[in-house]
């Protein structure tokens, strides 16, 4: 006689949750150095996330064999919405993202065949396969929570979001969805059903890993140019870099002032480079400059901002003018200034 089919699908994606567990995203989510960019990108598609998943939910309640289930699938309904509410009212604001601006971001590629996925099985599949293919949400986030909430400091800046999913409400919903799950195991569902299970698992590692890539759609040739740029500079690539950079390069900034090609290397680059990486806030095209908003981490740890503009043409970089931005944390307290 077959054990449970929750048993059985948890103990089959071992190797992936696995995987779910070591990624970037997860492991500086725990040590709190997680770059608020990149948690800034997946707070945002979560909340986009969130208000499909409630309708997968939704379906999956007028889809419902009894009265006990329908109630079930609904109350969770009402809760991710809940939640997507409170995102939008806190979260987004508190990380630094405008509420306004959310609902007009568009689904990032993984959250958008994530949503996709589930909406068509939700629709097309029977009744225990959508309930397979929706259970990883709920498990996952609270087997990653519980993990991350063990791990990390009271003081962690994500503590809040972490607590949310680590909590006893949380943990007893994931409950009574594994149990609504087996008993909705019946053998000629449970082989598709570990399918969805195992699908739905690839997704939340593909949803985890895009937002710390920050992967979004095919963008405008001049800001991939212009990444490329950062990207080049930050592993001190300097061979590929000369190749990027047209001979009419000027750059320009609170320190210099139209430095041509040969000074901008002579002066910029060097062999014991402190940077670590960009993690980009906006990037954004206007004909051939391309307006370029990041927070930069240094190879100690210590992060700061700045805002640049960067002219792109033929496929070279022609120019850069630096804005230098602050320090993070701000110097100044907040709602304050201090002296320059």
């Amino acid at each position: 006689m077959a054990g449970r089919f929750t048993d059985e699908a948890w103990a089959a994606t071992a190797e992936l949750r696995a995987a779910i567990d070591t990624l970037p995203f997860i492991r500086e989510l725990t040590a709190g150095t997680l770059a608020r960019p990149r948690f800034q990108t997946y707070i945002t598609q979560d909340a986009l996330y969130l208000g499909q998943f409630s309708r997968a939910l939704a379906i999956a309640a007028a889809k419902a064999p009894d009265t006990a289930a329908l109630q079930s699938f609904l109350s969770w309904a009402i809760g991710a919405v809940a939640v997507e509410t409170e995102l939008h009212r806190t979260y987004l604001a508190a990380f630094g993202v405008d509420p306004a601006t959310a609902e007009t971001t568009e689904p990032s590629p993984d959250c958008l065949a994530y949503t996709s996925w589930l909406l068509a099985t939700a629709h097309q599949a029977p009744w225990e396969v959508t309930v397979a293919a929706l259970l990883p949400c709920f498990w996952i986030y609270w087997d990653v929570g519980g993990a991350v909430s063990r791990q990390t400091a009271a003081d962690n800046p994500y503590r809040a979001w972490i607590d949310t999913y680590a909590g006893e409400a949380f943990g007893e919903a994931v409950q009574a969805m594994i149990a609504m799950t087996d008993r909705a195991a019946t053998p000629v569902r449970r082989a598709p059903m570990l399918a969805a299970f195992a699908q739905a698992c690839r997704y939340e590692y593909l949803f985890w890993d895009g937002a710390y890539r920050q992967r979004a759609w095919p963008e405008n040739p001049n800001v991939s140019i212009a990444r490329r740029g950062y990207e080049l500079f930050a592993a001190n690539d300097r061979a590929a870099m000369e190749r990027l950079v047209a001979d009419d390069f000027h750059f320009t900034s609170p320190w210099d002032n139209r430095l041509d090609r040969a000074a901008y290397f002579a002066r910029c680059w060097r062999d014991d480079n402190e940077l670590a990486g960009f993690d980009f806030v906006h990037l954004s095209a206007d004909g051939d400059r391309v307006f370029v908003a990041y927070e930069g981490r240094r190879k100690d740890g210590k992060p700061f901002r700045n805002t640049e503009i960067v002219t792109v043409r033929d496929g070279k970089l022609v120019e850069v003018e630096v804005y230098f931005g602050w320090s993070l944390p701000h110097d100044a307290p907040p709602g304050g200034s201090r002296d320059p």
